[in-house]
């Protein structure tokens, strides 16, 4: 006979709705190292600086390539600025993605969008999105931010379709329109990018712009799981463990919970050990469940800390100790859980 333990779903199986919708800094932030564009066509070395020295900016880039494979940062940055100030887009592009990741050279946010900038007023699209990065995120210029998102995505960028779907969902820059939030986060999601699919799953979970639809919110789901997006794996989790859009399933909602946990979501984390504790859909094991709840619990995770107070007080799967079961009780009341409050009260008066 099983052992009932006395924690509970409540609180821990969380459907993130599209309220934590996710945006997206550029799904092309790395440096350009190894392009189909017109490079320098000498491979020595030494004719190779003859001709950058010469102000040729196809050897200027090609030379700043190979010091970036080599870790120069210096020179890189050098002969990436050369070419840059002579117009080589992907020099100014790859400038600007320095700057800004702080990659190889000191983080800077006005060299990042002079850089972008620079880029993008030449056409090039990842530059665009990016350069609407840093109007929102830095700048705090959403006009601006949506000027060239709506560019580089009219010209198909899924980052870009992506982040102008999000400017349409905050109304940042625009006339919040849940309508083209959704328009545009679909645009991107058909081309495989992953948060969108995600956002574009919770939109149909929750009715946001479209008409609400479990099935698609599973389809979209899916595809976002397929591409190892956590979010979504654990609310494909949540919807077989409740039997929204497909068939319930709880061996299948462990299967995307691990996904999820594994990868560090810590709402599915607490899922997996709740699932272990009742033995649903797996093997039911108090030491997986301790282990899941622990791994929530330091993340501070107010449910998990009061489910492993519940496992020390009954020591299910651990040494039965009160001194912890009050330690995590009362960490889980510090943060609001009206449980490890009441659950601390079932314990000995000399723990409390």
């Amino acid at each position: 006979m099983k052992k009932e333990v006395r924690i509970s779903f409540h609180a821990c199986i969380i459907v993130t709705l599209v309220s934590t919708l996710m945006g997206c800094v550029n799904n092309n932030s790395s440096l350009y190292t190894n392009i189909q564009e017109p490079l320098a066509i000498s491979t020595e070395m030494d004719e190779l600086r003859f001709l950058a020295e010469q102000s040729d900016k196809y050897s200027q880039f090609s030379l700043a390539l190979i010091y970036l494979n080599y870790e120069n940062s210096a020179k890189a940055e050098y002969w990436f600025t050369r070419a840059g100030e002579q117009g080589h887009t992907i020099a100014q592009y790859n400038l600007g993605m320095m700057y800004f990741n702080g990659f190889m050279v000191a983080p800077n946010y006005d060299q990042a969008l002079y850089w972008f900038k620079k880029a993008a007023e030449q056409g090039h699209i990842p530059a665009q999105d990016s350069l609407g990065i840093v109007y929102r995120d830095i700048a705090n210029d959403y006009n601006q931010s949506v000027y060239w998102f709506r560019k580089a995505a009219e010209q198909g960028d899924a980052s870009a379709q992506l982040n102008l779907g999000m400017a349409y969902y905050l109304g940042r820059g625009v006339v919040q329109n849940h309508k083209q939030m959704v328009y545009w986060t679909r645009a991107a999601a058909e081309q495989g990018l992953g948060v969108a699919q995600y956002n574009l799953g919770t939109m149909y979970e929750g009715g946001n712009g479209v008409t609400q639809d479990y099935e698609q919110a599973v389809y979209w789901y899916k595809r976002a799981s397929e591409h190892g997006n956590m979010m979504a794996q654990h609310n494909l989790g949540s919807m077989y463990l409740t039997g929204r859009g497909i068939t319930q399933s709880y061996e299948d909602a462990a299967h995307w919970y691990r996904e999820a946990a594994e990868q560090g979501d810590v709402f599915a984390q607490v899922s997996l050990g709740l699932l272990y504790g009742h033995g649903l859909g797996v093997a039911q094991s108090f030491e997986q469940s301790v282990y899941w709840l622990r791994v929530a619990a330091e993340q501070e995770h107010a449910m998990a800390q009061n489910n492993l107070g519940v496992m020390y007080r009954d020591g299910l799967g651990v040494a039965q100790s009160y001194e912890q079961a009050a330690h995590w009780f009362k960490q889980a009341t510090e943060q609001g859980e009206p449980l490890g409050e009441i659950n601390l009260s079932t314990l000995p008066v000399q723990y409390r």
